[in-house]
């Protein structure tokens, strides 16, 4: 069959009408296409332009120093009190976060710290540096971080990371004060966690500097400061050189706490944790060993905390320049260990140490929803 003349134009002018058509999709698609890579390359461009480099992502960072770490990681009992001295050992480095922005597009950053993923509740910290020295972390944590720059109106970022902090006593760094950690962070029997951030102990707080006040009440937000000094024993028995308020209570150390007529002291102690209005406390004696040691040991052994952590708790005085001569350390020591063992012994030997301490306060005059109101404030 011949095609003519009109069917061979028309079937022409068909092909060719559905060639432009595919050739004007085909451009369509490419040209999408290409818009969408240069938004993703301008993106990622822009995510990129700020890198983190330290640490790195996932990374366990410890809040401690090197020599209190190892000790905290390889514990062995009394081996602090062969290092008791009158230098200080314990103050924690700081944790430095860095990174890097290409040159020019950011001359200020915004540092922001979460313990969400979602960095709600966040930390921030302005800096023109590309490094930050961060301090006071808590212990076992999962920390989240991103910073921010600002260039010529307009806002780069980083992506997240995050880090965790290793198990170690959260000694912390205060001008003008000595053997000050935060009791809190550790397990108790029953798997729980001793708040932080609630009670710290110390030495003395006379010779606190302009910044250390401002860490104790800006940073730390600690509301009440129990003395446990004899009156005229440095600024005992007047006011808190720190804190609006203040408690004073003679505080007992180790045989005291067997002895009749200071019955009623430690029930006296142990009340100013029942109140949530005090919280957060700091409680210290001198040096921040013996009273305050006994305290520490009362209110951590009623709380659950283990023979192992108390000890572990007490012993960081012998590197914190408060605990005198290695022979004064050795008696301490011994003190110690007779508070310990009279104190698991109190009412049944069988039972964990926190039994026999409650049974010892109830015995004293402390009630039953006294105990259960700071077991309430102070587990997690």
């Amino acid at each position: 069959m011949r095609m003519t003349r009109n069917h061979f134009l028309t079937s022409f002018i068909i092909v060719s009408f559905v060639l432009m058509i595919w050739f004007a999709a085909a451009y369509t698609v490419s040209a999408n296409t290409g818009s969408k890579r240069q938004m993703s390359s301008a993106n990622n461009a822009q995510a990129a332009s700020i890198t983190l480099t330290g640490p790195r992502d996932g990374a366990s960072v410890s809040i401690s120093n090197r020599k209190i770490q190892g000790w905290w990681d390889h514990y062995k009992r009394s081996k602090a009190r062969k290092s008791a001295n009158k230098k200080e050992k314990t103050r924690p480095d700081p944790l430095t976060l860095s990174w890097k922005a290409a040159k020019g597009t950011a001359s200020s950053y915004t540092v922001v710290i979460s313990r969400s993923a979602d960095l709600s509740r966040p930390i921030i910290v302005k800096t023109k540096k590309t490094s930050l020295n961060v301090w006071r972390l808590e212990r076992n944590r999962t920390y989240y971080w991103q910073v921010k720059g600002r260039a010529a109106n307009k806002t780069i970022q980083s992506a997240i990371h995050h880090f965790y902090t290793k198990d170690c006593a959260r000694v912390l760094k205060v001008g003008g004060v000595k053997n000050i950690r935060d009791l809190g962070g550790y397990k108790t029997a029953d798997g729980r966690r001793i708040r932080q951030g609630m009670v710290y102990r110390s030495a003395r707080l006379d010779y606190t500097t302009k910044k250390g006040k401002k860490i104790l009440k800006k940073s730390l937000k600690i509301k009440t400061d129990l003395d446990l000094r004899k009156k005229g024993e440095g600024g005992a028995g007047k006011k808190s050189p720190v804190l609006k308020r203040y408690i004073h209570i003679h505080g007992l150390s180790y045989s005291k706490l067997w002895k009749r007529k200071y019955k009623k002291v430690m029930v006296r102690e142990m009340r100013v944790f029942t109140k949530p209005s005090n919280y957060p406390i700091i409680f210290h004696c001198s040096y921040g060993r013996d009273r305050t040691g006994a305290l520490a040991f009362m209110l951590n052994g009623l709380l659950g905390a283990s023979k192992r952590d108390l000890y572990k708790d007490y012993e960081l005085t012998f590197f914190s320049g408060c605990s005198g001569s290695k022979s004064a350390a050795k008696r301490k020591m011994k003190r110690f260990d007779k508070m310990y063992k009279h104190m698991s012994r109190y009412k049944d030997s069988s039972k964990p140490l926190s039994y026999n301490i409650e049974a010892y306060l109830l015995d004293r005059g402390m009630k039953q929803s006294e105990i259960d109101a700071i077991k309430k404030i102070m587990l997690e």
